[in-house]
């Protein structure tokens, strides 16, 4: 077995030598989820193959951001220490993210929520990934009933 990052998640997970080549890997949770769901094994080609587009736009935005950014500031970007670069581009790139879902219309509670996954998923803690999956679907149970009420 060899460590893999989960492609939903980024949680480390034990994967078998035979499935290293494969291009995404699901870790229990999510294969937890998917046991949730009517077509499970739809759900999962579904879900590789927004990986695999996901990717190659992941791809190209990233070619274009670095180029206009090495354009603009290119001396500047040179001469920084690689951490502090390393710290910019990653600014730049979770910018650029967080700015497309806040134009698309994500709210501040929906902005909370991805900040909240993406620390969690952070830590590659499957333990805190879990807590916090149960903490959302109690949430959005109460909120169904909340509705049904009203």
């Amino acid at each position: 077995m060899q460590k893999v990052k989960c492609s939903e998640y980024g949680s480390e997970m034990d994967c078998p030598e035979n499935m290293l080549q494969a291009e995404n890997h699901l870790c229990a949770n999510c294969a937890d989820e998917l046991a949730g769901e009517e077509n499970p094994l739809e759900t999962f080609w579904e879900f590789a193959e927004n990986m695999n587009y996901v990717e190659g736009i992941v791809n190209e935005l990233t070619e274009l951001k670095l180029a206009a950014i090495w354009k603009k500031d290119k001396e500047e970007l040179k001469e920084m220490p690689r951490k502090e670069l390393a710290r910019e581009m990653l600014r730049e790139g979770m910018g650029s993210a967080f700015f497309l879902l806040a134009t698309m219309g994500y709210s501040k509670e929906e902005l909370a929520r991805l900040r909240e996954l993406a620390i969690v998923m952070q830590s590659e803690d499957e333990e805190k990934m879990k807590v916090l999956f149960e903490k959302w679907k109690k949430e959005e149970q109460a909120e169904l009933q909340e509705n049904a009420t009203n």
